[in-house]
């Protein structure tokens, strides 16, 4: 049975380097800064005012030095330690790895007040251990994303005294293919998501226990600069507008036909006698349109609630609000949650499975919201006409019996010629 508890596991790709030595680059004041720090800033305040009430319990790294110089650089931040602009990173401490211990720090800009009163609910000042773990190095010659799942499984089940999140800062491919193991749903259908993730990002998943161990999903994502990355996916939702758009207007030219057949009594008498059939059910052409004319008439409507979907998503971001989230007024301060913590947000359930935006940037909030329009809207639509074709298709084509066979082996060659030549793509480190 699926434990109610909530745990979290943040994967961090480490940031750009030059032979191990990490990459600054100006921001727009043009002062030389780590991307990796913009990301820790955020991190900082997610773990101490962020709804979640995170309690970052262990800090772990592979044994190099772009992954090692980049965790130093992720807790010195988090313990409030400002980096140098610009400056190398040093590995830490003794350019050796080993375990230390820091103390998360409350946000610069909170006024002494509130930073009292959040080290006293637990959301601050707390231990948190730092150290290099084997299992997490790039071996390329043995995929060590099972080993580094079970030292995973076992960090989260071991964590206590309060703590409830673990961060592992490692290299790519391993980092998405541990995030589609968590991702990974248990049941008859398992659902994999890998997590791809830029250099310095933090992804923050979600886990319940399972049968499996600790699985979830992506909760939110902290990204340095997705500006570029959001052009790219609005280009992106334009062709697919494009082709929801073309797709209406063929299937609105397809009904207009059939309507023409349902309306003309001559040519409707001439489709009643039995075309096809298919095990005990028989039906006529008059079915068969009859039928197709529904389906078809349903794909409209999600072709142009398609259009819609994309159509807001292409509202720039500057323009995007919402309203205050509910409070829970059963939780107080004896529940040492953070005050923002206590705000339940009922429009972001589960069911959404959309990155919480704050934090996550607005790239990945329309890139997954693309995804969901295009399988639960665009797609349904697509298969609802190839139904409505087929219907047709089977009718003018009286199929019946044995000459089935054929057809659906057809059927299974294309969708495993489909399959086999897909895109398959990877990624870079």
């Amino acid at each position: 049975m699926a434990s109610k508890e909530f745990r979290y596991v943040l994967l961090c790709r480490h940031a750009r380097h030059n032979d191990g030595q990490l990459i600054a680059v100006k921001d727009d004041h043009d002062h030389w800064r780590f991307p990796t720090e913009s990301v820790a800033q955020a991190l900082s305040e997610e773990l101490v005012i962020g709804t979640d009430n995170l309690r970052l319990g262990k800090v772990a790294y592979a044994p190099t030095p772009e992954a090692t110089r980049t965790a130093n650089l992720l807790v010195r931040r988090l313990a409030g330690q400002a980096e140098p602009a610009g400056e190398e990173v040093p590995l830490q401490p003794e350019e050796t790895p080993t375990i230390e211990t820091i103390k998360i720090a409350s946000p610069a800009w909170l006024p002494k007040s509130d930073r009292e009163q959040y080290v006293r609910l637990g959301a601050c000042g707390y231990d948190v251990q730092q150290e290099p773990w084997e299992e997490l190095l790039p071996n390329r010659l043995h995929r060590t994303s099972s080993e580094a799942m079970k030292r995973i499984d076992s960090e989260v089940e071991r964590l206590g005294d309060g703590h409830n999140a673990l961060l592992i800062v490692g290299h790519q491919p391993q980092m998405g293919w541990i995030s589609s193991y968590i991702s990974a749903g248990d049941g008859l259908i398992r659902r994999v998501t890998a997590i791809p993730l830029a250099a310095s990002e933090v992804a923050c998943l979600r886990l319940r226990h399972t049968r499996d161990g600790w699985r979830g999903r992506l909760c939110w994502s902290l990204a340095p600069d997705d500006s570029k990355i959001l052009e790219a996916v609005s280009d992106k939702i334009k062709g697919k507008m494009e082709s929801a758009k073309l797709l209406s207007a063929v299937i609105t030219l397809s009904l207009t036909a059939l309507l023409g057949v349902l309306l003309d009594t001559s040519r409707w008498s001439t489709l009643g006698s039995p075309k096809a059939s298919l095990g005990g059910l028989s039906y006529s052409g008059q079915a068969a349109i009859q039928v197709a004319f529904v389906l078809l008439l349903a794909a409209l409507a999600l072709y142009l609630l398609t259009m819609y979907a994309y159509d807001r998503l292409l509202m720039p971001p500057r323009f995007w609000a919402e309203g205050p989230a509910h409070r829970d007024d059963s939780l107080d301060e004896s529940s040492h949650q953070s005050p923002l913590s206590q705000r339940v947000d009922q429009r972001r359930t589960s069911g959404a499975r959309i990155p919480r935006r704050p934090p996550s940037s607005s790239a990945w909030v329309v890139m997954r919201n693309m995804q969901r329009t295009w399988f639960w809207l665009f797609t349904p639509a697509n298969i609802l006409v190839s139904l409505a074709l087929s219907t047709l298709a089977a009718a003018l084509l009286r199929l019946h019996g044995w000459i089935w066979a054929p057809v659906i082996m057809l059927v299974l060659a294309v969708g495993t010629w489909a399959w086999w030549f897909r895109p398959v793509l990877g990624s870079a480190d």
